[in-house]
């Protein structure tokens, strides 16, 4: 069996525990967990080795490909490992049902394909709508909406959700809001919801769309099967108010709820990490393939700072990139090239993307990377400068070339500070980055030895969570953040104690 140093099986443990993302392969790590963790790893080891392939990487290629997974487990005798397997796709069902109704296309009247007595029926690609007829009303003459507003309609439904619920004890699959409140968080200014106007019916149609439209859907993977799903529900019950000044209701319907109350609950071994910016961002409601890219960016996240790679040209399909683009290497890379730079440079504090990683020939011969940082010059690359790059590491078509991105990492200035770990020193460096320029009451040294403090005396997994849900708020708050927010978790602990 071949040698592993200790860095690389702790690296390598932590990889083959969240196999895809945030899901976990094992339940929890105990004594008796140790021997079938071992097993498992020292499995993966020579595989890579009789493939050629560095461990990490075979963990992602097995991660795109559970199938030959599966087959290769029993083939060597593994079984026992099939059901640890089947499990971390069991919540992942449901959202993928919910993923492929809100990013195929927009629908039209000319959609419209027939009616029964209860509804109108629509046709777009493998997908059919239903909508009542009874409550064509609530449309003012539109048709449904079901694609880019709806997918923000949703995601801000579930981020409100996880907002409201993150400290109830007994979770619920619902959340509140004042319309204002809503238009706000859907990227519309303060002066714009005073004034109101037309877009609040337009908002309002994606609430009751949501609310309505039910669906058939021809062909989606479910736990690496192939199904036709009949009767998908409306995807929740909107209590729409009789005072405007009383707040909307969304309580999500079956199955959705379980999916949400196993994210509530900690079941799904994590959170729902969409970031509200991009919800608020009118961009990539004018330029769909935005949205299409981030939504993918989402889901190849891990806990790793490196997304899991994906081919280019698999990478645009699903971004919604047409035949007119995808059938010429130049324009992929302005598409591709347009993706980095806008998510590289949104989203304060933390922009989304820092630097990219391009691979020859991912997982099936010797892997060649060409790490790229997102610079000025990138920014000024033409397509021929980028082809010589390409070229340079065995690479004759973007198309065909792997791509994975880097989100931002702050590296600590100095080597040796007390006995704060990498990650403490780059969730310290990554806040005070935030902090520039939004706290000056405050000297720079002295935000600095407060916030060792606080990741002190809460214990930085603490401190990790607090930053995160601040992060993730409508309007981040650096100096309410630093003055208030862990002042009082500080306090908190020292009244528990």
């Amino acid at each position: 069996m071949p040698k592993v140093s200790k860095k690389k099986k702790n690296t390598q443990r932590e990889a083959l525990l969240s196999l895809i993302y945030q899901q976990e392969l094992f339940d929890h790590v105990d004594e008796e967990d140790t021997g079938e963790s071992k097993e498992f790893r020292e499995f993966i080891t020579e595989e890579a080795k009789e493939r050629g392939v560095d461990s990490l990487e075979l963990i992602d290629y097995f991660a795109e490909n559970r199938e030959e997974l599966t087959e290769v487990l029993k083939k060597k005798n593994y079984d026992k490992f099939i059901p640890r397997l089947d499990k971390i796709y069991s919540p992942a069902g449901t959202f993928n049902i919910y993923q492929k109704v809100t990013t195929q296309h927009k629908l039209t009247k000319n959609d419209l394909k027939s009616q029964s007595e209860e509804s109108l029926i629509y046709q777009k690609g493998d997908l059919s709508y239903f909508y009542p007829i009874e409550k064509l009303d609530k449309l003012k003459g539109d048709v449904p909406k079901v694609y880019i507003s709806q997918d923000k309609n949703l995601n801000l439904l579930l981020l409100l959700t996880q907002e409201q619920q993150f400290s109830s004890i007994k979770k619920e699959a619902k959340c509140k809001f004042s319309l204002a409140e809503y238009a706000r968080r859907r990227g519309h200014s303060d002066e714009r919801v005073a004034q109101a106007g037309k877009f609040y019916e337009e908002l309002k149609k994606d609430l009751f769309s949501g609310a309505y439209t039910t669906y058939t859907i021809d062909s989606i993977i479910i736990d690496g099967k192939e199904y036709k799903v009949h009767g998908m529900p409306n995807f929740y019950r909107l209590y729409e108010p009789k005072n405007p000044k009383t707040e909307w209701i969304v309580e999500f319907n079956a199955p959705y709820d379980k999916w949400v109350l196993e994210v509530l609950n900690g079941e799904a071994k994590q959170f729902y990490i969409y970031n509200p910016k991009e919800i608020e961002d009118p961009e990539t409601s004018k330029r769909p393939y935005l949205h299409l890219f981030y939504r993918e960016y989402i889901k190849m996240k891990r806990a790793v700072p490196v997304t899991m790679p994906i081919r280019v040209i698999n990478l645009l399909t699903k971004c919604g990139i047409g035949s007119e683009v995808l059938d010429r290497p130049k324009e992929c890379f302005r598409v591709l090239k347009e993706f980095l730079i806008y998510f590289s440079t949104h989203y304060e504090p933390i922009p989304e993307i820092e630097s990219f990683n391009i691979y020859n020939d991912f997982h099936k011969t010797e892997s060649v990377k060409l790490p790229l940082s997102i610079s000025d010059a990138f920014k000024e690359y033409s397509y021929e400068d980028f082809k010589e790059l390409l070229i340079a590491i065995g690479i004759k078509d973007i198309r065909d070339a792997y791509i994975s991105f880097t989100r931002p990492r702050t590296k600590p200035k100095i080597k040796q500070e007390s006995n704060q770990s990498e990650e403490e020193k780059e969730l310290l460096e990554k806040t005070l980055k935030w902090f520039e320029g939004k706290i000056t009451v405050i000297p720079p040294e002295d935000q600095k030895s407060q916030l060792k403090m606080y990741i002190k005396k809460l214990g930085f997994e603490r401190y990790r969570e607090l930053f995160n849900i601040e992060a993730k708020k409508y309007s981040p708050n650096a100096l309410e953040f630093l003055t208030k927010v862990l002042p009082a978790e500080k306090d908190k602990l020292k009244d528990l104690n």
